[in-house]
């Protein structure tokens, strides 16, 4: 409603002789008892003039018929002054962090955060904040926090122009002063998980393996926000109570230390679950070994089998790899061909070898651990059982004297006696007899001359034995040297 300038139109209207105690009356006037400079009655903000026009001075007349009224002015100046406006800010909302600062679309998706302006005769409407109307408590927020936004200025242009829209421009004004509160906005954090995976090979040492054996680089962890972890030494363990030795796949997990490694990559903005992180994998593989079947032995043959000798069988691999051998099921002696099963006694070289059985139980050892399927077995045993020697001597005393022209040659004085050198007695082969007829015996003069003829002729003769002699009393040569120094 225009407000008229009454006070101005009392004092414009002027009357003599006013009754003691009687003022004027103005009565109730109107925008149509009035000429307006403006033509019609204003509304806006502005400096205006009026006067009164015909019908309000016949109501100013009416109503005070005891006087004769003398108008001093008829313009009066009217001003309409801008109408006050306020605004509130209230209200919060919220998100996962995403790495992103706030924007305007974040503000509006959800939440509760709006601006309310009142405006002329306590109207109340909305007005949705545009970029850059608005100022944070920090530059930018990005990170997990809570953040409090407040109008800046070019936000509250914003409502002026509003306010100019609805109501005109300058009937109704807003200051900064007029703009109460703000609005909150948290960024929570995001949920990231977290997997475990890799293989690492080892071959097997017989040792157990420690978490200090684990080789990080072998191994890797992906987190779903895609930021990088990089292993480092300590970040995993063995799964408790496996006791990693023995050829197989034992399982590594996060250690407690690599949890929290991890948990620090940003972690003001992100929350990670270790609930399912996988696991890797620490496969011990088998370790290839080397084997050899060794051992040198030699006696003087002695008519006993071989005793005392047992081959080495040495393997070279992790841990302890000891394996017994039985002879003739494990091992057998070989010579000229000839296999031998049980300790052979008489002379010869002897190759000692593995039988399948053998080589069967020597690739069984630790056959879990170790590889045994592309080994062959480095075999060098051999035993040599030496020919003992045979001597032929003549019985002592060993001597005849006969007269001249006589030629009874008596072999009993020449008994041949054989010693050996191996302690085991030897006799002259049974039904072998010698006789100087048969040639057996050498008869030699001074001169040197020898034959097996029983001499007759004076003279002193060395009586020996022919080589025809000697064999005859030759037995066991495949395991005597025999002399003859009969």
């Amino acid at each position: 409603a225009v407000e008229l300038p009454i006070d101005q139109l009392k004092a414009a209207i002027s009357s003599s002789n006013t009754v003691s105690g009687q003022d004027l009356v103005i009565p109730e006037l109107d925008v149509n008892d009035f000429t307006w400079s403006s033509g019609t009655a204003p509304t806006n903000v502005g400096d205006y003039t009026i006067k009164l026009n015909e019908s309000g001075i016949k109501k100013i007349a009416a109503a005070n018929l005891n006087y004769d009224l003398t108008l001093g002015t008829n313009v009066f100046t009217y001003k309409i002054n801008a109408a006050k406006a306020s605004a509130t800010i209230s209200g919060e909302n919220s998100r996962t962090y995403n790495g992103k600062a706030i924007s305007i679309n974040d503000i509006y998706s959800g939440g509760t955060i709006s601006v309310k302006i009142t405006g002329l005769d306590d109207q109340e409407f909305t007005y949705t904040l545009q970029t850059g109307d608005y100022t944070w408590n920090v530059s930018d927020p990005t990170n997990v926090g809570t953040y409090t936004l407040t109008l800046n200025s070019t936000g509250i242009d914003h409502l002026q122009d509003l306010l100019n829209d609805k109501y005109g421009n300058g009937n109704v004004t807003i200051a900064n002063s007029q703009v109460t509160g703000s609005a909150k906005y948290t960024i929570e954090k995001a949920n990231a998980s977290v997997t475990l995976s890799g293989n690492q090979d080892e071959t097997y040492t017989a040792e157990e393996f420690t978490n200090s054996n684990i080789k990080v680089s072998d191994y890797k962890v992906t987190l779903s926000n895609g930021l990088e972890y990089k292993l480092v030494d300590g970040d995993l363990e063995f799964i408790p109570n496996q006791n990693p030795t023995n050829v197989g796949t034992y399982t590594v997990q996060l250690s407690d230390q690599g949890k929290k490694n991890i948990a620090a990559v940003q972690g003001k903005n992100y929350e990670y679950s270790f609930n399912d992180t996988g696991v890797g994998s620490f496969n011990i593989t088998k370790a290839t070994p080397s084997a050899s079947f060794t051992g040198q032995g030699e006696k003087t043959y002695d008519g006993t089998p071989i005793s005392g000798y047992v081959p080495k069988v040495t393997i070279k691999a992790p841990g302890k790899n000891d394996v017994t051998l039985v002879a003739g099921t494990d091992y057998v002696w070989t010579n000229d061909g000839q296999t031998f099963t049980t300790a052979p006694s008489d002379a010869g070289n002897y190759t000692v070898s593995l039988t399948s059985d053998g080589i069967g139980k020597i690739k069984a050892v630790n056959a879990a651990n170790l590889d045994w399927s592309n080994v062959i077995i480095n075999e060098n045993a051999r035993y040599t059982i030496t020919k003992a020697q045979a001597t032929v001597n003549f019985a002592q005393p060993a001597s005849q004297t006969v007269e001249y022209e006589k030629n009874d040659f008596d072999v009993n004085n020449f008994k041949p006696s054989i010693s050996t050198n191996n302690h085991v007695t030897v006799n002259v082969p049974e039904g072998v007899s010698l006789s100087a007829q048969a040639g057996d015996f050498e008869f030699t003069n001074a001169s040197g001359n020898t034959t097996t003829t029983v001499p007759t002729r004076l003279g002193t003769y060395t009586v020996t034995l022919s080589e025809a002699g000697f064999k005859k009393l030759q037995s066991q040569t495949n395991n005597y040297d025999w002399v003859n120094n009969a």
